[in-house]
């Protein structure tokens, strides 16, 4: 009997409650995007306080790095070189950047819902998801 193979689907999008929330960076990596044709880093953060219905999905900080495949690139009025700056507590010592920078630490994110598609066109709710619009290091105690 001849099997029919399956599709794979991607990981889904989170949906969290829109608020503000402390988040731990547990992963941080960038890549090259063949969809956007840039370099993207992205901080996968796990929130501490959020108390809202579960969700799935990893919810992340993407930053744009340049469109030189070869070469990633953050522009001093970049978000990803002021995030490097709040989380070194002062300008980079040197002209390269290390991802392990951001794992570990906390940071105060705002976690908005997408509820229009790319073009502006509303999405059925149920196609809603979150993401995290901005993020500052956490200056406060946990």
């Amino acid at each position: 009997m001849n099997q029919k193979p399956t599709i794979t689907l991607s990981k889904p999008y989170p949906y969290l409650d829109p608020g503000n929330y402390v988040a731990r960076c547990v992963e941080a990596s960038f890549d090259w995007s063949s969809q956007w044709r840039k370099n993207i880093a992205i901080l996968k953060l796990e929130p501490l306080d959020y108390t809202g219905p579960r969700y799935a999905g990893a919810l992340c900080k993407f930053y744009a790095l340049g469109r030189n495949p070869e070469k990633p690139y953050a522009g001093p009025q970049s978000g990803f070189r002021r995030l490097l700056v709040e989380a070194n507590g002062d300008q980079p010592p040197s002209l390269e950047a290390d991802m392990d920078t951001f794992v570990g630490l906390f940071y105060d994110i705002e976690v908005v819902t997408v509820t229009k598609d790319r073009n502006g066109k509303p999405l059925l709710p149920v196609h809603h998801y979150s993401v995290v619009r901005s993020i500052h290091i956490h200056k406060g105690g946990l």
